[in-house]
């Protein structure tokens, strides 16, 4: 008797439910409660609305944020990019102004066959042809070194990759450094994939002939003064160079060697 009546307690205000089973909520409970989270929160009449969550105002203010993080990221970083392009662009010249340099510039005289093509090149290219590019160079100090140069600067052609090397001529620059057209002409010797016409690796120079050496001076000749007059010539420092700085020191005591061995010779 006693589990019956309370059974029946239990069952008889919600009829048509089952035993354990939540009871619906009354109408009048379905009705005020929503009604005060939607005059007051100021949303759908969803069944939803009266879940609690976070006010709109919150929601938007993280995203708010986040773009503006992003914008501030963005606004830091532009900057060092910009200055990272003109570190990288520009190469560091404190010549004086009318200041003449000297350089060294390697070729080979000697035969040699590149993708069908025959690069050598001699003093005797150059006088006969007057003026040439000076292209080909595949690194990056040696290119650093053309972009330096300037119209009036001095070059030792230096016959390179031969039986005898050493300084065959003298020659000016004529024409200052411009990116180098062969490294993405494909039928090239030298060709790069990675230079290409709208954002160009490599540079030239147009040289121009002036004269011969009045004797050529060999590379074993310039040795023998590596540890006096001639202890800082790149030349026999940075052997691998195929473009190299000389100083005026260097250059008149080459120029007076050469001079001075032809009025012993003529002796």
């Amino acid at each position: 008797m006693y589990q019956v009546e309370m059974v029946s307690k239990q069952t008889k205000p919600h009829d048509g439910y089952d035993e354990g089973q939540k009871p619906a909520p009354r109408r009048s409970e379905r009705i005020r409660r929503p009604a005060v989270k939607v005059d007051q929160d100021g949303d759908s009449s969803s069944p939803l609305s009266s879940v609690p969550s976070s006010p709109e105002p919150e929601n938007k203010t993280p995203a708010k944020r986040g773009r503006a993080n992003k914008d501030e990221k963005a606004t830091q970083s532009k900057p060092a990019a910009k200055k990272a392009k003109t570190v990288t662009a520009t190469v560091i010249d404190d010549r004086q102004p009318g200041e003449i340099r000297y350089w060294l510039m390697k070729a080979e005289p000697e035969s040699r066959i590149e993708k069908g093509q025959d690069v050598k090149f001699s003093i005797d290219d150059l006088e006969r042809l007057r003026t040439s590019t000076w292209e080909g160079v595949r690194n990056h100090e040696a290119k650093k070194n053309m972009q330096r140069m300037r119209l009036g600067d001095m070059a030792f052609l230096y016959h390179s990759n031969c039986k005898e090397p050493g300084i065959a001529g003298v020659m000016k620059i004529c024409k200052e450094g411009y990116p180098d057209f062969t490294a993405w002409d494909k039928s090239h010797p030298y060709f790069d994939a990675k230079s290409r016409e709208e954002s160009p690796v490599w540079h030239m120079v147009d040289v121009e002939f002036e004269r011969r050496m009045e004797r050529f001076v060999s590379l074993k000749e310039l040795r023998e003064y590596g540890d006096k007059e001639l202890k800082g010539l790149a030349l026999l420092r940075r052997s691998q160079l195929s473009v190299s700085p000389v100083s005026k020191k260097e250059w008149e005591f080459i120029m007076e060697l050469a001079e001075k061995a032809v009025d012993v010779d003529e002796a």
